[in-house]
């Protein structure tokens, strides 16, 4: 199998997390196409001589489609990465003609079982887009776009180099993180909402058991059963842990950013999974905070980590190697509560 994903320093932590679960739950050799946004990314891989890693420097496809310098002039950094999404599997269909299909996968996604059980349940020449599902509380963020831009398939076909170019070209002209008013288009993804009708072969990822997210978990029928996480007694294939931040000790994991979070066991067993894997990789590449990291970040924090659980109430902290899940949303109102009592703002 063939994956392809990008990242910078400030998302090196998690791309390692992405490797080792395509390592841990693939019983095949893959092969994953990184395209290092940085030098410090790409000398990192360099050093580190993997042949299932194929390496690929931004100054090997901004030398490959010249229109990428001219978009890196009129957009923020985040925008510029977001116009590569089309550009790196359009490059790797083109440069490596071995390969049969290449699979797009953001570097936050973690792996649980294995993700080749989602093309069996395609035709070989399908191109594969996955629904946000969001849950029913949040059904107007599809104005944002149907679909994510975290887990894409696309055959070495002419039909998926078709729509692939035209993406290419529509990123190229516009691919800012706001959602423009006039034309309906949000960052890289507003444009998937089209493929279905304007392309041939191309299927929604409609599997629960993948696509899962802050965006979806709390309707998503997550089980615990002798340590694995399943969705409908099938194994959970993968998560998106978009929004997640770790500052120092304090965690933020982001799914109260989506209406009320329903912390469960399960949901607690997801996270620690992949916070304790992050925790890990962080140390080996000594990294111990995402305060550089350049999107949903907070400037600054709070000085101590009590004060940065008061102001967020809702989160984790990582003590001896541990992870502990707290909500002081019921704690804070009650301390209102009292707190305007004593003030005598009413009987």
């Amino acid at each position: 199998m063939n994956f392809a994903t990008l990242f910078d320093i400030n998302y090196l932590s998690r791309g390692l997390c992405l490797i080792d679960s395509l390592t841990r739950v693939l019983k095949q050799n893959y092969q994953l196409f990184i395209l290092a946004l940085d030098e410090e990314t790409a000398n990192y891989f360099y050093n580190q001589n993997n042949p299932q890693l194929v390496v690929i420097s931004l100054p090997e496809i901004e030398k490959k489609y010249p229109d990428l310098l001219i978009a890196k002039n009129n957009r923020n950094k985040v925008e510029y990465y977001f116009t590569l999404s089309p550009v790196l599997p359009f490059y790797i269909l083109e440069t490596f003609p071995d390969c049969a299909r290449i699979t797009t996968l953001d570097a936050d996604v973690y792996f649980f079982s294995d993700p080749s059980v989602i093309l069996t349940h395609f035709q070989k020449d399908d191109i594969l887009i996955t629904p946000h599902d969001f849950s029913s509380n949040l059904l107007f963020l599809e104005n944002y776009g149907r679909y994510n831009v975290s887990f894409q398939s696309f055959p070495n076909t002419a039909d998926a180099k078709i729509l692939l170019q035209d993406w290419m070209k529509k990123c190229l002209t516009w691919c800012k993180d706001v959602l423009d008013p006039v034309t309906g288009y949000f960052a890289d993804q507003k444009y998937l909402d089209r493929w279905k009708i304007d392309f041939k072969n191309v299927c929604d990822v409609d599997l629960k058991t993948a696509g899962r997210a802050p965006w979806n978990i709390n309707e998503t029928p997550l089980n615990l059963k002798q340590g694995k996480l399943l969705v409908n007694g099938q194994p959970l294939i993968y998560y998106h842990f978009h929004h997640l931040r770790i500052y120092d000790h304090f965690i933020a994991h982001g799914i109260n950013l989506y209406g009320p979070a329903k912390v469960n066991r399960e949901v607690r067993k997801l996270y620690r999974t992949y916070i304790l894997n992050l925790k890990k990789n962080s140390k080996l590449i000594k990294t111990v905070s995402d305060n550089q990291v350049i999107r949903y970040n907070s400037p600054t924090q709070p000085s101590s980590l009590l004060s940065t659980m008061w102001q967020r109430e809702l989160g984790a902290i990582y003590i001896l190697q541990t992870v502990i899940f707290f909500n002081l949303t019921y704690i804070k109102r009650v301390y209102r509560y009292l707190l305007k009592k004593k003030n005598g703002l009413f009987s």
